[in-house]
Order: structure tokens, then C-alpha cells, then sequence
């Protein structure tokens, strides 16, 4: 689990390479990326950016799988290798495929943006294909079509970003299934936050989460 989003944290667990990442301390973009491949994983992704292009590790912040799962491959605190010309000040999310993406890919890359838009006061999304002098498709698709609303969330809804949800409530069974207690914990929070207590999770209910 990482810092303030579920995730997978591979930072320590990734091939490394020689020498080491530029650093940075602020931000101002993000940029998505996708592999470009029907699977892939942040371990693949690092072995191949360290094999094959000599990098010091792998080049994305974030890999988003097919499934969903948010892998955390490489601190912010490190300026990564994605978007050439354009890696300073910019955080790197990957998503697995090529062009083409799961639900569950896109509800929690639009969450994983807002969170990181919020938290580090950062305005602009761009996918790789937007930046100057880039010669790629990739992602394949407008920032648009990939980064929307983060859905409604009710008693009775199901998926990844229930998960997600229970893990921000805190005191609930990650389970991704939005029960009666993770009702009960919804309305608990709302509370807390001065916010309509109707255990239903809309826009309010998500800004305040994050």
C-alpha cells in the first residue's frame, strides 16, 4: 500500500542499473504514457530499461495493469525517463496496452491523477504524444477518453475503486464490495467533514477523501 493511494509498492524491488536518477522538488505535469504491449508489468518494464537502454531503473513513476493494480515503480522525488526533452517537473503513469483499456485502467488512472493533482498542486495533463518534438502515437488515445470523473459510488457497487474507497475510509475490509459497513463508514466520514451524511460517495465525498 503506498503513502495516500492503494497500490503495489516495487520501488525497492526493481532492477537497478549504473548511475543515478536527477532529482526534483516540485512538479507542474503529468504525463500518460502506455507500453504499447498486451501485458507488462513494472518488473518487465524495469528490466528492459535497464537492459536494453542502459538506464539507472525503470523510466515510469507509475504502471497501471490491465486489472487495475497501481504498481508505484519509481519515487516522484526522482526526475524519470519517459518523455523526452520533457522529464523535468513531470511525473510518468504507464498504462498497460496498446491503445486500448481496461475499465478498471482508466476509473483508477483518473483517480491516481486527481490525487496527485491535489497533492502536488500540479495543473496540466498531457499525454506523451502532446509534448513537442515527440514522434509517437502513445497512449494511443486523447488524455480526454482516459482521464474523466471518478465515478459514483454506492451501497451496492462493486469494483476496484470500492477497494480504493474502503482503503481511504480506513477501519474496512478491502473487499471491493460497498456493504452496509462500508456504508456506515462513508456516512462516519462525512461527518467528520461536515458533508450530507447519505453514505452516498459523489464528487464532495472523493475531493475530501483525497
Amino acid at each position: 500500500m503506498g503513502e495516500f493511494i492503494l497500490c503495489e509498492d516495487k520501488r525497492s524491488v526493481l532492477a537497478r542499473g549504473r548511475g543515478t536518477y536527477k532529482r526534483q522538488t516540485a512538479w507542474n505535469m503529468i504525463t500518460i504514457h502506455h507500453s504499447a504491449t498486451d501485458e507488462g508489468s513494472a518488473a518487465s518494464f524495469a528490466n528492459h530499461h535497464v537492459r536494453f537502454n542502459k538506464w539507472p531503473g525503470i523510466g515510469y513513476h507509475y504502471v497501471i495493469l490491465r486489472d487495475g493494480t497501481i504498481e508505484w515503480s519509481l519515487g516522484v522525488e526522482n526526475v524519470g525517463i519517459h518523455t523526452r526533452l520533457h522529464n523535468t517537473y513531470n511525473i510518468g503513469i504507464c498504462l498497460v496496452g496498446n491503445g486500448s483499456f481496461t475499465t478498471q485502467q482508466t476509473d483508477v488512472l483518473t483517480l491516481l491523477v486527481k490525487i496527485l493533482q491535489i497533492r502536488y498542486s500540479i495543473k496540466h495533463v498531457k499525454g506523451h504524444k502532446d509534448h513537442a518534438n515527440q514522434q509517437t502515437v502513445c497512449p494511443g488515445l486523447p488524455v480526454s477518453k482516459l482521464v474523466g470523473k471518478v465515478p459514483i459510488l454506492k451501497l451496492s457497487s462493486k469494483g476496484i475503486l470500492v477497494r480504493h474507497l474502503q482503503y481511504f475510509v480506513g477501519g474496512l475490509t478491502v473487499d471491493g464490495v460497498f456493504g452496509p459497513r462500508t456504508e456506515s463508514g462513508v456516512k462516519a466520514f462525512q461527518g467528520k467533514r461536515n458533508l450530507m451524511q447519505d453514505g452516498i460517495v459523489g464528487p464532495l465525498t472523493w475531493r475530501a477523501l483525497m
